[in-house]
């Protein structure tokens, strides 16, 4: 959160920032704001739509890991 949070009460000097973070920041407004974070940080939608030969349609996520980009061809 410390690199999160840009300025505290419109001071942006960083020693400030860590400062709060570390000693004034209370446990549930830190869980408010990571969860308010989640809500509004860009992701990427990973989901395809994919219909089966028998017609059934469904919505599939692809795993974005490591495998991804070097796939383990079961060698």
């Amino acid at each position: 959160m410390k690199y999160m949070i840009l300025s505290v009460n419109g001071n942006a000097e960083r020693p400030v920032v860590r400062e709060f973070v570390d000693k004034a920041f209370l446990a549930r407004d830190a869980r408010a704001f990571r969860e308010y974070y989640a809500t509004i940080v860009p992701g990427v939608d990973t989901t395809i739509s994919h219909e089966f030969e028998d017609g059934i349609q469904e919505d599939l996520a692809i795993p974005i890991n490591a495998n991804f980009l070097w796939p383990d061809f079961g060698v």
